[in-house]
């Protein structure tokens, strides 16, 4: 048994718009256009079948009950191609148009199977055209055009790089599969030419090359597993065609285990691509959901931040002006009580203020204003800030000056609140002992350093500190946010600087530097 190029060459396009087509349906069957685009391939794929067996004359004896499934499945191409192309473009429906488009294909696809008005009995090869060839021909011409309109109109129209290159792969594929069909198989019989009728699938192969590019380099139906389908069903064609064309005991077995062997490969590979396409089907959905889950923790932390924050202010402005005495002298045990309310009531905003550094941060929202500044006025106001702190602690607080005027090119505001946090943590996690400040110019840069005889930190847990929301094992009973050090990093890092600490361990004291670019 001799199997014509022709035959193999046609049967497996087909098979591959076939095994496509379906693909696409079962997995995306949600998507109108990715039906009607289902419904394309498998009215190509029939209509190639239809056309081998009408110049090879296989099952039926008759070729021209080929000849009325070449015809009809003619008509079924360019109708869904345009159902196809407008749903897929969002194109404005005009259902009056499209009923009238229906009826007029299933009238003819009911002319060409019962009379014999668009085409007559064939003789070999060749046949006679009907008195409604001519309409019928039109109507196909028509449509293609109409599709043809649409792909070109959004080359121009339609927007983003990805669609471009889809919309260009989907107009070359149509185009140059659709004309050289429509003049072989369609043109060509007025001038009764019929030899070249069955070169009409094979343009198809243009198409197929050009959506396969679409669907798999830039994801137009974004399902990877179709391409293991096609090579896998075309593996077990080919086989199975190898098996049938042997003719010796020998080759048949051989042939035969190499089918059952492609069989089952093919079945493991199937089986693997799935598993893996729903694997990275779940992590995309998984992602979407952590995205979602952020942008509302990011709403929740603005909302939360701002609805606690103004309240707060007030209470702090209202506390400012009964500390001064503003509204009559006050005791001074009263006075001790109203400090101590407002400096928790300060912490309180430096949280509020903290979460929303930190959102703006992540956001990469947040804004610096850098200008010539001293570097040691700022220190010294920090020092002065914190020195009663340190005081009712009975902490020795030193601040260590080299020189008086340090200019830097700087955010003022962001670098007292880095070295307010770094003094405003000293403290707090010092009971006894000292904290020390020191500031002083070396070799472009001026380095400052925060050190305490306090509670220390593990040194496994040194380069930890500075992420988000992450506070030591010896901290969890001192109120705090975790997020002080992540945005005293942000903020020196936008100063091209450079930050980090360092300890001998658990209650052996801890030191942080600050180095600047001058």
């Amino acid at each position: 048994m001799l199997i014509d190029w022709k035959v193999l060459t046609i049967s497996s396009l087909a098979l591959s718009l076939f095994t496509l087509s379906f693909s696409v349906i079962l997995k995306r069957y949600k998507d109108i256009h990715s039906i009607f685009y289902g419904f394309f391939m498998i009215s190509t794929s029939l209509w190639a079948i239809s056309i081998l067996g009408f110049h090879y004359n296989i099952i039926f004896n008759d070729r021209y009950i080929w000849l009325k499934f070449t015809h009809s499945f003619g008509l079924l191409i360019p109708l869904f191609l345009y159902f196809f192309i407008s749903r897929f473009y969002n194109i404005a429906i005009l259902k009056d148009i499209e009923v009238f488009l229906v009826i007029v294909t299933i009238l003819f696809i009911y002319l060409v199977i019962f009379t014999k008005t668009i085409v007559s009995e064939a003789t070999g090869i060749s046949y006679e055209l009907g008195s409604l060839y001519p309409v019928y021909s039109f109507s196909i011409i028509f449509l293609f055009l109409l599709s043809y309109f649409i792909l070109f109109r959004n080359l121009f129209f339609i927007k983003g790089y990805l669609n471009q290159i889809q919309n260009i792969l989907i107009f070359i594929g149509i185009v140059l599969s659709s004309i050289p069909a429509l003049i072989v198989d369609l043109i060509f019989p007025y001038f009764r030419i019929y030899n070249y009728t069955w070169l009409g699938p094979l343009f198809t192969f243009v198409g197929i090359i050009c959506f396969a590019i679409a669907i798999f380099r830039y994801r137009l139906f974004n399902i990877p597993i179709i391409t293991a389908e096609i090579l896998v069903f075309l593996l077990w064609y080919f086989s199975l065609f190898r098996m049938l064309g042997s003719f010796q005991k020998e080759e048949i077995q051989v042939n035969l285990i190499s089918f059952v062997i492609s069989l089952v490969l093919g079945i493991l590979l199937i089986r693997y691509v799935l598993l893996e396409v729903e694997q990275r089907e779940k992590l995309e959905e998984l992602n979407k959901e952590l995205e979602r889950l952020n942008k509302i923790r990011a709403e929740f932390l603005s909302i939360a931040s701002h609805q606690i924050r103004s309240p707060m202010v007030n209470i702090r402005g209202f506390l400012e002006l009964l500390i001064q005495g503003y509204y009559g002298e006050i005791q001074n045990k009263t006075k001790e009580v109203l400090l101590k309310i407002y400096r928790n009531i300060n912490e309180e905003i430096n949280l509020v203020n903290n979460l929303l550094d930190y959102r703006k941060i992540e956001e990469g929202r947040m804004e610096y204003n850098f200008e010539n500044i001293n570097i040691v006025q700022v220190i010294r106001f920090v020092y002065d800030f914190y020195k009663i702190r340190a005081e009712e602690k009975k902490l020795e607080f030193v601040l260590d000056i080299e020189k008086e005027n340090i200019v830097i090119k700087g955010d003022e505001e962001k670098l007292k609140q880095v070295i307010s946090n770094l003094v405003d943590n000293a403290i707090k996690y010092t009971d006894s002992g000292f904290v020390k400040i020191s500031v002083k110019e070396e070799d472009g840069y001026v380095l400052i350093k925060v050190q305490d005889s306090g509670r220390g930190i593990e040194k496994d847990y040194l380069e930890k500190i500075f992420e988000g929301f992450e506070r030591g094992k010896i901290d969890r009973k001192i109120a705090g946010s975790g997020l002080g050090l992540y945005i005293a990093k942000e903020f020196i890092k936008a100063h091209k600087g450079e930050i980090w600490a360092e300890s001998e361990g658990p209650g052996k004291g801890s030191t942080f530097y600050v180095k600047l670019p001058i």
